[in-house]
């Protein structure tokens, strides 16, 4: 019996002592967000920006085929970035390789036909022009200065069909140097998303 009171007094003390040293040492940590956003999250703030710059990407490319009668139309989507207010379109190379007509639809709904103004197939790199004035246009960021296991977002057009999609994750490199292969054909069949960095 008295094992177990001496147990039971030195149990108490201890915790008391332990909660008289970490009394003021209490740690609460919280999600910063801006005042305007009325505790909105960073990433739905994100998504209110950047969604009115990204651009949905159709493209049609005729084939020809002597085994199955003539000439065939294939089709291809992707997604694009508006870089500036009077229309031109950064896009990946391969969406646009070889297409015979582009259409370009913004994100309030507006369709064009666009052209290419120069391409960078090695980068995966296309630029497209539209016919359109006082666009709203991303901002660009530079790529020096991406930290490893900064956070992004990605705003695009998976499968062609799901335009002003976005997802997050991290930056798992910032010096990697990756090399590509465009074939023939391959826009028919690929998405294309927007990668574009924001903190």
């Amino acid at each position: 019996m008295l094992a177990a009171v001496i147990a039971l007094a030195c149990g108490y003390l201890g915790s008391y002592l332990a909660n008289s040293q970490t009394e003021e040492k209490i740690v609460i940590q919280k999600v910063a967000t801006s005042d305007a956003g009325g505790g909105v999250t960073p990433a739905v703030e994100v998504a209110k920006a950047i969604s009115p710059t990204v651009v949905s990407i159709t493209t049609e490319k005729m084939t020809v085929n002597h085994f199955w009668f003539g000439p065939q139309i294939s089709s291809g989507t992707g997604s694009g970035v508006i870089i500036s207010e009077d229309g031109y379109i950064l896009t990946c190379a391969y969406v646009v390789s070889g297409a015979n007509s582009i259409s370009v639809t913004t994100f309030d709904g507006a369709e064009f036909a666009a052209s290419v103004v120069g391409s960078y197939e090695d980068g995966d790199i296309a630029v497209l022009k539209i016919e359109a004035e006082g666009l709203q246009a991303a901002v660009l960021g530079d790529s020096d200065n991406i930290q490893l296991a900064e956070t992004v977002y990605a705003v695009g057009n998976p499968g062609g069909t799901l335009s002003g999609s976005i997802t997050d994750g991290i930056a798992s490199a910032a010096s990697w140097t990756i090399s590509i292969s465009i074939e023939k054909g391959i826009s028919s069949f690929l998405p294309c998303w927007s990668f574009w960095l924001f903190f």
